[in-house]
């Protein structure tokens, strides 16, 4: 049974010890200032997190029949739309990172500078993103070169391995009929980013401008760590599949012999397995420090010296 769980549960779980280890070591020297900025980033972190976690329930509904009793019709969607789950959860999620919306009649200070879309952003900040965002791409194109109409649906879902003659195997496959949606929802996250970053740069800064400036700066960080989460998420729904299709085999007989076959990226099947692990621990441990970044931050107080 421990077994199982580790193999279920075991990318939420480093994830959630990675972000918790992060958040002891680091993230506590720096916190939101403002009640509700830090409820809307707790709500925001802890449903995306729970938007995981329920995905990972589902699919392991099946193995635990008398505690999770899922009816059918949930469990299919969530199999026939676990490409787009994590993209469409990581669009509304990040939207919701540009409220609460600064008052216009507020007074503030006058600014020189110019308030552009990444005046509050640090470079190194779009490393992740576009490192996650280039794997995508990397699987996504040549998977749906590879796919093929499935005879039933005609959907581009089906991988085939002819073997001659009339004969040949196949499996599904990340195909076009998956992966164009969900290109569709990678450029709808993007300008939803850019348009939150927007939103959070552009309004003049208050009476405090220090301690907004650096709220701000957070507020933008959170927004480059959610959208990373959901692109994690979905490159580990990608990687998963790729990886059940890799483990595709198929034999057939002749005059000479009986012959096997397999895919010509059977040897990728342990790294895509591994590497969808890791994205999904990825991506649970950025929604899991999203949430943990609206925790105050600790506070040191000065010890009087003794003259």
């Amino acid at each position: 049974m421990g077994v199982l769980v580790v193999a279920v549960f075991g990318s939420l779980i480093v994830g959630v010890l990675g972000a918790v280890g992060w958040f002891a070591l680091r993230g506590r020297r720096q916190a939101l200032a403002g009640g509700t900025v830090r409820g809307v980033t707790l709500g925001v972190g802890a449903v995306g997190f729970a938007s995981y976690l329920s995905t990972v329930l589902l699919g392991a509904s099946f193995l635990f029949p008398v505690s999770l009793a899922v009816p059918f019709q949930l469990f299919d969607l969530s199999a026939q739309y676990r490409f787009l789950i994590p993209l469409i959860v990581g669009i509304a999620l990040v939207a919701a990172l540009a409220f609460p919306w600064p008052s216009r009649r507020s007074a503030g200070v006058a600014e020189l500078s110019r308030r552009g879309v990444f005046r509050f952003s640090r470079g190194r900040w779009f490393i992740a993103p576009l490192v996650v965002l280039g794997f995508i791409l990397l699987l996504t194109i040549p998977a749906g070169l590879a796919s093929r109409p499935d005879e039933a649906t005609g959907f581009y879902t089906a991988y085939v391995i002819e073997l001659g003659g009339e004969n040949s195997v196949g499996t599904g496959i990340y195909g076009w009929f998956y992966s164009v949606p969900a290109l569709v929802a990678l450029a709808v996250l993007a300008v939803v980013t850019l348009g939150v970053l927007a939103a959070i740069a552009r309004p003049r800064l208050g009476l405090n401008p220090a301690g907004e400036s650096r709220t701000r700066q957070l507020r933008s960080r959170n927004v480059f760590v959610a959208a990373t989460a959901a692109l994690s998420l979905h490159l580990a729904t990608v990687l998963q599949s790729l990886a059940g299709t890799a483990s595709l085999r198929g034999s057939f007989s002749s005059s000479i012999g009986t012959f096997s076959v397999w895919t010509p990226f059977a040897a990728l099947e342990i790294v895509l397995t591994v590497g969808s692990y890791v994205a999904a621990a990825l991506g649970a441990g950025l929604w899991a420090a999203v949430a943990l970044s609206a925790v105050p931050a600790r506070r040191t107080t000065p010890a009087p010296i003794p003259a």
